[in-house]
């Protein structure tokens, strides 16, 4: 994932302040629960001041695809109506 300015921002500062603890990731690809669940918990090993997350999902391939359209059309529509 790559952050926006202010995500980057965020993901530093919890990445500085919590080595050796996990980032609990919880991803949601579409209307209901069912599509919904905890996909990764990787452990912080340094501060990431880039803003650039990686990490490995607990998903299949399709529910990867669905899972990043929905953050590609959510990041649009949150550009659109900063504008």
């Amino acid at each position: 994932l790559r952050f926006d300015e202010s995500g980057g921002w965020m993901l530093e500062q919890c990445t500085a302040a919590n080595p050796g603890r996990h980032l609990a990731i919880f991803g949601q690809w579409g209307d209901t629960l069912a599509d919904s669940r905890w996909l990764a918990a990787p452990l912080i090993t340094h501060r990431i001041g880039d803003g650039l997350l990686s990490f490995t999902p607990d998903m299949s391939r399709e529910e990867a695809q669905k899972f990043v359209t929905g953050l590609n059309n959510t990041a649009k529509k949150i550009q659109t109506e900063s504008k």
